[in-house]
């Protein structure tokens, strides 16, 4: 499951409450070219949007996902 909250986007009248939007788990089978996952993780990666945690690598590319390490102290990488 990967959960998205957006921050910065409801800022013209004033702070508002972020929305997370949680996306299903992958099903693995013909149809993941339209998965939701896929799409939004294509724009995430086009427009590097992930940021260096501790001057650790970059994500840049979908290939770099299984090296991806989550840290002993979080449960979660923050975007």
């Amino acid at each position: 499951m990967i959960e998205f909250t957006f921050k910065f986007t409801k800022e013209w009248l004033g702070a508002k409450a972020s929305n997370t939007y949680i996306l299903p788990e992958i099903i693995f089978d013909p149809s993941l070219v339209l998965s939701p996952y896929i799409f939004l993780l294509g724009l995430l990666f086009a427009d590097r949007a992930f940021d260096r945690v501790d001057s650790e690598e970059v994500l840049v590319l979908a290939s770099q996902l299984p090296r991806l390490r989550i840290r002993d102290e979080c449960n979660e990488l923050r975007l």
